[in-house]
């Protein structure tokens, strides 16, 4: 298996597919928590950890066993914990070692340009901005559907982290930086939990 073929494990979300129905939304999703193992080294534990809180709690909202406000609750604690320690701590981190033994940056544009996504998803849904976002969100249901593919889009997120970039982070990241990045992790994750619980955005 070469370096690119490696990272081709980030599109193959598809593979295992079971039919849901929400609010008469119906989507196609993979049961994610019997697929993934949520484990690997000090330096990406701490958010593989939340990784699996994500995914059980996005698909307890597909099988309408949590609230539209428990769900959006999550996805904003994601955002403003979650993605913050992936894009400011693991990643500066990991970057130079990818770029030195694989030669491109493809795992990493990839997950950065899914946090973008979601964000984005996530404050249209609160704050449409044009009279067409406002229309399409326009019933609880529209909104429950809405909701639904910011789940489906989280829960595919995780699948791409945990068989991309993060086992490539545990192949190629050395030993003495996992260790330096895991304090910073747990550094960081209490500084943003407080701001966060405190209502700071």
């Amino acid at each position: 298996m070469d370096h690119q073929d490696e990272f081709s494990l980030c599109e193959s979300t598809d593979a295992v597919n079971r039919t849901v129905n929400i609010s008469a939304y119906t989507v196609n999703l993979m049961k994610f928590s019997k697929n993934l193992k949520f484990e690997g080294s000090r330096a990406t534990q701490i958010l593989r950890d939340q990784h699996r809180n994500t995914v059980s709690l996005c698909e307890a909202f597909m099988e309408n066993r949590i609230t539209l406000e428990e769900l959006l609750d999550h996805v904003d604690y994601s955002i403003n914990v979650h993605f913050v320690l992936e894009d400011t701590i693991l990643i500066p981190a990991f970057a130079p070692y990818l770029s030195e033994f694989l030669g491109f940056d493809d795992p990493i544009r990839v997950v950065s340009g899914e946090h973008v996504s979601i964000k984005r998803m996530y404050a249209t849904l609160l704050n449409p901005v044009t009279f067409e976002e406002a229309d399409e969100i326009n019933t609880d249901r529209e909104k429950h559907e809405k909701a639904a593919i910011i789940a489906r889009t989280m829960l595919q997120h995780v699948f791409r982290e945990e068989n991309g970039l993060f086992e490539l982070a545990e192949r190629y990241m050395p030993d003495r930086v996992k260790g330096e990045t895991a304090l910073a992790l747990m550094e960081g994750k209490k500084s943003l939990e407080s701001r966060f619980n405190s209502g700071g955005r």
